[in-house]
């Protein structure tokens, strides 16, 4: 009878205590006691989990059985550095993790009453907790397309919360197209993503897990003209300074160039890549294959440089445009003109040809015959061909007597096969 009524007396003492502050008449061990070694060690690989538990009394209220876990070092299953816990027949349990070396203080409370203890994690190889895998020894191109494949190593028994890598990078940009990335890793404790640059030099890559960091470096070199964009001096064939025979201008870039790093800008100092103007630049979208194709016409006889840029790559050739010939003559005159050396009419050579305008330059031959076939007259003030194809010169009758019409013919110097007349009457001069 004295044991019952003790033990009831007792329940009422723990359960009236758990509603007050801390009351030390009452050993605290029979309120919150850790179930732990005061001191134990855990290796600070980031995955290791030490089991932490305390002990409450079993028959505590419901309401009273939540145990706060704190820490000054690593983390607890809900990867914090403090967690609540409900206790079950009165143990209350979480486990302990962490990634940096040092001494741990651990502190349980319940209402007011709290314990403590010590965990010692101790230092890792860094290689066990994060390293390259095969890291690229060799530079590749600086041309935004080639890339490091960047490989990285944690233990597979990891846990899940502890898998996520962080990456920076001061050259290039990774797989998301920036210089910072969170990859996880894998089942097997394996991460990757990739890293290119449009510029040369030596990338440094930072990567942290957790409180730990791991430095390496990749390379980048300037990439060979002709890995981006093939020019080739020379390939094209000579066009005609006619104005609107075009050379096709024809570039080839690598078509694994992403979208908005694609355009090819051409440009020259001589012709015009648009038909009837002068528009002596211009900027493509090469097609899916990477070949990007412009027309350049000309008026000017000789060679013009064409240059083609493309991600800050130059490269420049040179093309030909020869004389355009023409195929084609007309002569006209006015339609009389008076006896006389005093008096002269303009003979006008028109030159054409089928596709655009014929070269400037040429000489016209002229003559004048009467009906009979005798010459008579003479030209001055020869004009060679303009622009336009047109050629002129002076033409009179000098002091004859001949009246009637005189066929003026007009020949192609060097092409007798293009030729063209017309008649002019011999009058009178005015008194």
């Amino acid at each position: 009878m004295k044991k019952l009524l003790f033990a009831i007396v007792g329940a009422y003492l723990f359960s009236f205590l758990y509603a007050c502050e801390a009351d030390s008449s009452i050993p605290l061990e029979e309120i919150i006691r850790f179930n732990n070694p005061a001191e134990e060690s855990l290796s600070a690989n980031g995955y290791s989990q030490l089991p932490i538990a305390v002990v409450i009394p079993a028959d505590a209220a419901a309401d009273r059985r939540t145990v706060k876990f704190t820490t000054d070092l690593g983390l607890f299953s809900n990867d914090s550095a403090s967690i609540y816990v409900v206790a079950e027949n009165g143990i209350a349990a979480t486990q302990l993790h962490g990634s940096r070396a040092g001494r741990a203080k651990l502190t349980a409370a319940i209402m007011g009453y709290a314990v403590n203890k010590t965990v010692l994690f101790t230092a890792v190889e860094g290689s066990d907790i994060l390293a390259f895998v095969d890291l690229p020894a060799s530079p590749l191109p600086a041309d935004n397309l080639s890339e490091h494949a960047l490989q990285l190593r944690i233990d597979p028994r990891s846990p899940a919360s502890t898998r996520k890598l962080t990456l920076t990078t001061d050259l290039g940009s990774f797989s998301n197209q920036q210089t910072t990335i969170e990859v996880q890793a894998n089942a097997e404790g394996l991460a990757q993503t990739y890293l290119k640059s449009d510029k040369a030099g030596r990338a440094i890559i930072r990567v942290t897990r957790g409180d730990f960091l791991l430095e390496d470096s990749v390379y980048f070199t300037a990439p060979d003209p002709e890995q981006l964009i093939r020019f080739t001096p020379g390939s094209f064939p000579a066009g005609v300074a006619d104005g609107a025979t075009a050379i096709e201008i024809k570039a080839q870039i690598n078509n694994k160039m992403p979208a908005g790093r694609r355009k090819v800008s051409f440009r020259t100092d001589g012709g015009s890549f648009a038909a009837g103007s002068t528009v002596n630049s211009v900027e493509i979208e090469p097609d899916a294959s990477g070949l990007a194709r412009v027309l350049l016409r000309s008026r000017q006889e000789g060679f013009s440089t064409v240059t083609v840029e493309h991600n800050g790559i130059n490269r420049s050739a040179e093309v030909e445009f020869k004389k355009a010939m023409p195929d084609q003559l007309s002569v006209e005159t006015p339609f009389t003109i008076q006896a006389g050396i005093a008096s002269q009419v303009t003979v006008t050579a028109q030159l054409s040809r089928q596709t655009g305008l014929p070269s400037s330059g040429f000489e016209i031959l002229y003559t004048a015959f009467t009906k009979d076939g005798a010459a008579i007259g003479l030209f001055k003030t020869q004009k060679a061909s303009g622009a336009d194809g047109k050629a002129t010169v002076l033409y009179s009758a000098g002091n004859t007597t001949y009246r009637g019409p005189v066929t003026i013919t007009a020949t192609l110097k060097g092409n007798t096969a293009i030729t063209a007349s017309t008649l002019l009457t011999v009058v009178d001069a005015e008194e």
